[in-house]
């Protein structure tokens, strides 16, 4: 009975999943710099830092993603799991692995990431909002990447005149609101 519910899991993944071959040429090595509270919002900032390099990426994210980010990133393990650790294990009932967690994409003003897990022998993409992908990377050591292209729109000027400008995301969703000065 659970083998068949396992199953039911892993297929009602993939019905969210895509096995694109994209090639990791334009992914940037990343890390987790720090996660902080923004001052003028009260909202949790999650800032990624390019591996090797200078440049970040700030997301607004939810305060349930952030607690979670910092409980793992400090190793504190509650006495049950939550969501992100129970997507961790789930995966890895299911015989998968993290192979990676890539942030893709800023479309209408959200960002988007994808969970790669090979299972199977089969490398799927399953779509996630960067907070959570984040989270499940951090408990299973998966490495993280973000796409070239969003460091170029996070520092692009809106209106032509303003230089280091960067995209700020909305408290709470992942999604960029407003431009403040980086």
């Amino acid at each position: 009975m659970a083998a068949r519910s396992l199953r039911s899991v892993l297929f009602l993944l993939a019905l969210g999943c895509s096995t694109s071959g994209r090639t990791p040429s334009d992914e940037v090595s990343v890390h987790v710099e720090k996660l902080e509270i923004d001052p003028q919002t009260g909202s949790p900032v999650l800032v990624l830092s390019e591996d090797g390099g200078v440049r970040t990426l700030a997301l607004w994210i939810g305060f349930a993603e952030a607690s979670s980010i910092a409980s793992e990133m400090e190793q504190i393990h509650p006495p049950r799991p939550n969501t992100h650790d129970l997507l961790q294990q789930v995966i890895a009932d299911l015989g998968g692995r993290v192979e990676r967690v890539v942030v893709t994409e800023l479309r209408e003003s959200t960002y988007y990431a994808v969970l790669r897990v090979l299972a199977n022998g089969k490398l799927m993409e399953i779509d996630a909002r960067p907070s959570d992908a984040i989270a499940v990377a951090l408990r299973v050591a998966a490495p993280l990447f973000v796409r070239e292209s969003l460091f170029e729109k996070s520092h692009e000027e809106p209106d032509g005149s303003d230089e280091g400008q960067e995209t700020r995301l909305e408290p709470g969703g992942d999604s960029p609101s407003a431009t403040v000065r980086s």
